[in-house]
C-alpha cells in the first residue's frame, strides 16, 4: 500500500513540475520599456562630434583660405517625431573655426602682408531643422536629410600673424615672430546661416552657409571699410553617439 501511495505522489509531482515549465523567460516591464527607447521613438536626444573645413568658392569678393581641417564641433541634438517620415529637431553645440588666410595684395585681412595669418573663433551655436526620413529603418536613425538654420555667438576671436624678420633688437633677437590680437573690434560677435545634413545612421555629411557678415566697419581700420569676407561655406563629417 505504501508503495502504491509513493508511486502516486511521485507521478503527481512529476506532472506538476512539467505543468510549470517556463516557456519564455521575459520581464514584461523591461520589454515594454525598451519600446520607448531609441532613435525611432517619439523624442530622442543624442550627442555628436564634427570635423571639417572652410571651403573657397568665390575668389572675387572674399579673402582666400588654405584648406585645412580647422573646424571642430561637439554638442547635443534632439528630435520630435511628427510623422513616420518627418521630425522637427534642434541642436546646441560649441564650435571652433580656424581660417588659415592666404596672403596677397588683394585678399590680406590686414594693411600689410605677413608670412602667415590666422583667424580663430570660439562660438556657441543653436540650430533648428526639419528631418526627412527615406526608408523603413526600424529603431535606428536610418537615412535622412536635415534642412534648417542656425545662429550663434562668438565669445572668442583671435587674429594671429607670423613673420620671419631677421634677428634684431626690435624682434627680441629672434628670426621668427608671432603676434596675437584679441578682443577684435572689427569682427561681428553674432552670426547666422543655413544648414543641411545628409545622414546614414550614426554618420552624416554636413554643410553650413554663413549668411551674416563676418566683419564690420571701423573708422580707424582699413580706410573705414570692412575687411574682405572670409569664405561662407564649410563642410564637416559628423559622428553621432
Amino acid at each position: 500500500m505504501k508503495l502504491i501511495l509513493l508511486s502516486l505522489v511521485s507521478a503527481l509531482w512529476c506532472a506538476a513540475a512539467m505543468g510549470q515549465t517556463v516557456v519564455e523567460d521575459r520581464d514584461v516591464e523591461d520589454s515594454q520599456a525598451k519600446v520607448e527607447e531609441g532613435p525611432n521613438t517619439k523624442y530622442y536626444q543624442h550627442g555628436f562630434l564634427q570635423f571639417g573645413s572652410v571651403l573657397n568658392i568665390n575668389a572675387n569678393d572674399s579673402a582666400q583660405v588654405r584648406s585645412n581641417f580647422g573646424l571642430f564641433s561637439y554638442g547635443t541634438r534632439g528630435k520630435f517625431k511628427l510623422l513616420s517620415w518627418l521630425a522637427a529637431g534642434w541642436d546646441a553645440k560649441y564650435t571652433f573655426s580656424l581660417y588659415n588666410i592666404k596672403q596677397g595684395d588683394l585678399n590680406a585681412l590686414a594693411d600689410q602682408t605677413f608670412k602667415k595669418q590666422w583667424l580663430d573663433r570660439h562660438a556657441i551655436d543653436l540650430g533648428a531643422h526639419l528631418r526627412f526620413n527615406f526608408d523603413r529603418r526600424g529603431n535606428t536613425l536610418g537615412k535622412y536629410l536635415d534642412l534648417g538654420g542656425y545662429g550663434g555667438f562668438a565669445f572668442g576671436n583671435r587674429m594671429k600673424f607670423s613673420s620671419a624678420d631677421k634677428a634684431s633688437a626690435t624682434t627680441g633677437g629672434s628670426n621668427a615672430q608671432r603676434t596675437v590680437f584679441r578682443k577684435l573690434q572689427y569682427v561681428q560677435p553674432l552670426h547666422y546661416g543655413l544648414q543641411a545634413r545628409l545622414g546614414f545612421n550614426r554618420f552624416a555629411v554636413c554643410g553650413y552657409w554663413r549668411v551674416s557678415q563676418l566683419f564690420k566697419k571701423v573708422d580707424y581700420l582699413h580706410g573705414g571699410a570692412a575687411y574682405p569676407e572670409l569664405p561662407r561655406l564649410s563642410v564637416a563629417i559628423e559622428l553621432n553617439f
